[in-house]
């Protein structure tokens, strides 16, 4: 049975997902089956168990997660289960773009963006991404939630989005660029990236 929880703040909604296993990570709920959409307003949460490098050497700069929604929701912010390795520098960005033949489509949908530095991130913890514009996703529609990296490729120097190692999410996937930056693939090590997003 998936808990869900309705947010106090009454101007915005969470559609939240964090996978893995164990305590709740940001509300008083747990993810006990899989979950096949976002539903705006529920949060789907629990700790992490893996994670893959953002522009570490052994994948490109975007990370991806796909999802869709059931129900039509205008969204301001995204979280992202984040842990920072040494000091990239630079900024990170989040995006969210349609669906490609099963990759991001490679356009910011209304061409909104949230920038943060990796200084911001400590360590693993939701790290909150403000949208410098608006978007309206719709019911049904596969989306992609897209993190980029603005630093350059380090071994020792990045950023790190945890996840789950098992399909707790069967309504998306996970998925990293590769090294040359040409196409993204599905990780053998992690399933379903920890995410959420802020509807109005």
């Amino acid at each position: 049975m998936v808990n869900r929880r309705w947010t106090s703040d009454s101007r915005r909604r969470w559609a939240a997902l964090s996978l893995g296993a164990a305590a709740c990570a940001f509300a008083s709920c747990s993810l006990d089956e899989p979950v096949d959409s976002l539903t705006c307003g529920a949060e789907f949460t629990s700790t992490t168990s893996v994670a893959l490098g953002l522009n570490d050497t052994s994948a490109g700069d975007e990370l991806a997660q796909s999802f869709e929604l059931d129900e039509t929701a205008t969204f301001t912010k995204a979280r992202l289960f984040l842990a920072r390795v040494g000091a990239p520098g630079s900024t990170i960005q989040v995006s969210f773009q349609a669906n490609l033949s099963g990759e991001p489509a490679g356009t910011d949908i209304n061409s909104a963006i949230a920038e943060i530095s990796p200084d911001d991130i400590s360590s693993s913890t939701y790290t909150t991404f403000t949208l410098d514009t608006s978007i309206t996703l719709t019911a049904g529609t596969t989306y992609w939630l897209v993190l980029k990296a603005n630093y350059p490729a380090s071994a020792a120097n990045y950023v790190e989005w945890q996840g789950a190692a098992s399909d707790e999410f069967d309504g998306g996937q996970a998925k990293e660029e590769n090294a040359g930056g040409t196409a993204f693939a599905a990780s053998g090590s992690l399933s379903d990236f920890a995410f959420g997003a802020a509807c109005q």
